[in-house]
């Protein structure tokens, strides 16, 4: 199956362009839920992760709840990562404009146009809140996070928390499929909202 995607904040020509990329998603094995379509990319900001991210819905994002489950699911997923500065995406279907996907990447993934199959499904979130955040470790216990998720405006969409991270709602709540590059220290990190 064919598994190629241009890469975000590229056109052809390889000219870098930061805001609203359209590209054209061939079948992966992600189109079990989301059919082939056209994508914009929305670029959100940057964060700077130290060596760890921490993928979660935000009321579980603290320290506290590492290694938690709620009966075979783990409450938040904390994720080796290059570190560096790190971009934020909102990934949004052309038919109707909602978000498919809350993508990050580093910031060096931009250079290298990294296909999408590149990427591993490593598992789902479990989203109460309809929110999720993908956020770097070592601020996971700010109160800025927290404020964020409580202080959320459902019209706002996805955004940036500070410097920290980035949060954005989700279309319900459940289960939410995670993935990421391959290998020890990603290099990709997104969850995939996926719609009935």
């Amino acid at each position: 199956m064919a598994r190629r995607v241009d890469w975000i904040g590229a056109d052809p020509d390889g000219a870098k362009k930061s805001r609203m990329t359209k590209t054209m998603m061939t079948p992966t094995d992600l189109s079990a839920t989301h059919n082939p379509q056209v994508l914009s990319f929305e670029h959100l900001g940057v964060f700077s992760v130290t060596d760890t991210l921490v993928a979660a819905d935000p009321r579980y994002v603290e320290s506290r709840f590492a290694g938690l489950r709620t009966g075979f699911l783990p409450v938040c997923s904390t994720l080796p990562a290059e570190p560096g500065m790190w971009q934020a995406f909102a990934v949004r279907s052309d038919d109707d404009q909602s978000v498919s996907f809350l993508l990050t990447c580093h910031s060096d993934e931009l250079e290298n146009r990294s296909p999408f199959d590149d990427v591993e499904a490593l598992g789902v979130l479990t989203i109460d809140t309809g929110q999720v955040t993908i956020v770097d470790a070592e601020q996971r216990d700010h109160p800025a996070l927290q404020s964020a998720a409580e202080a959320t405006d459902r019209k706002v969409g996805p955004r940036m928390i500070h410097t920290y991270g980035v949060i954005a709602e989700l279309p319900k709540t459940g289960i939410f499929p995670l993935y990421a590059s391959r290998g020890a220290r990603k290099r990709v990190v997104f969850v995939a909202f996926t719609h009935d």
